[in-house]
């Protein structure tokens, strides 16, 4: 007895909750054509706003997983994000990937996870003055980043194969 008691409690909560904001009303309307007898009308009344209520909770769950999924596949549409990720995905410490900031930001980057595309980034030349004292480091990062670039450079495309043929 104990549950149907905890169940017409949780029923009337809902139907306290429904009648606040109008619901009850529209559950009312709904229940026109039902059975007159009261205690029927009652329970079909709290039955009905408990699957309203259930489908409204459902409803909003569905639409917090769907917003929540488009915000994952939308993750690197946030430069400082993609960037971060990089210097996660290349096992770069702290002070690296402050530097590599300082040195986009000097670089006048929008987006400064292009420093991992472009080594010309970290060429001694093109660094400000204040980024000088910092050029051993940058070649070493530039070395790292880039180490497979000049294999790939010397590899010869399939289109200088067929030249040769």
């Amino acid at each position: 007895m104990g549950g149907g008691f905890t169940m017409i409690r949780g029923m009337a909560l809902l139907w306290a909750i429904s009648e606040s904001n109008g619901l009850g009303e529209m559950a009312a309307r709904a229940v026109e054509g039902l059975p007159r007898d009261p205690d029927a009308v009652n329970s079909t009344r709290l039955m009905l706003i408990a699957v309203g209520f259930v489908a409204v909770l459902f409803l909003v769950g569905a639409l917090c997983c769907f917003s929540e999924s488009r915000r994952r596949h939308a993750a690197f549409h946030s430069p400082r994000r993609l960037f971060f990720a990089l210097v996660k995905a290349h096992r770069l410490s702290i002070l690296d990937a402050w530097l590599l900031w300082r040195a986009a930001c000097a670089c006048h980057l929008e987006d400064p996870a292009r420093l991992f595309l472009e080594p010309e980034r970290f060429d001694p030349q093109a660094l400000p003055r204040r980024l000088a004292r910092h050029s051993g480091r940058l070649a070493s990062l530039k070395n790292r980043l880039f180490a497979g670039l000049k294999e790939l450079a010397r590899t010869p495309d399939r289109g200088e194969i067929a030249d040769n043929s």
